[in-house]
């Protein structure tokens, strides 16, 4: 039981007090303050996608059918495809958004995008490389969803979402990606970024 005085001293940061002939509820506002997360979301990007959400979800769902235990689809140029590496089958979707992902192909998990697209209505998927955070709004929606990219592996050993790459390695990944999807070879590494 909690005296008088002691009743009065929590009440101020209570939120919920309650009470049953054995035991007392205690439910108090966090003493932790939320992370900062700004500073976490870049303020600008280099790459802007515009697509409408039934449309990209489509895509997202196709693809999974495909996409087998990897679970990965690779965004490049205006093209999503997905590549089953123990069947050999693969699909590639030509979307009709607005803008353009990055040539380098940016790896994502299908069923994280398609959880981060809120609505039918236009989605808005900003980049910067295939490297960092991929920032997805809706617009009618004020939720700013943060996806991390995932790590492509092709045939050859190649990894995107690796260390860093200067212009003209950038341009060798970009030609082997490329090749490698071309050739149904791509693997796939789960390990997020």
């Amino acid at each position: 039981q909690l005296t008088e005085k002691e009743l009065a001293d929590c009440k101020e940061r209570i939120y919920l007090l309650w009470f049953t002939d054995n035991e007392i509820l205690i439910i108090r506002p966090r003493d932790a303050t939320f992370p900062d997360y700004k500073n976490v979301i870049p303020e600008s990007f280099t790459h802007k996608y515009t697509i409408k959400g039934d449309e990209l979800k489509q895509a997202l769902k196709e693809c999974l059918g495909i996409t087998g235990k990897e679970r990965v689809v690779i965004f490049n140029g205006n093209t999503i495809t997905a590549v089953n590496s123990d069947t050999g089958s693969k699909i590639e979707i030509q979307l009709t958004g607005k803008g353009e992902f990055p040539k380098t192909g940016i790896g994502f998990n299908p069923i994280f995008l398609m959880d981060a697209i809120s609505g039918d209505g236009e989605t808005v998927i900003e980049s910067n490389n295939h490297k960092e955070l991929v920032k997805i709004t809706t617009t009618g929606d004020n939720v700013v969803n943060i996806v991390m990219p995932m790590r492509i592996t092709t045939g050859d050993g190649i990894t995107t979402g690796d260390g860093e790459t200067t212009g003209d390695e950038e341009k060798a990944i970009d030609n082997r990606i490329a090749q490698e999807i071309d050739e149904n070879r791509v693997a796939t590494n789960a390990e997020g970024v």
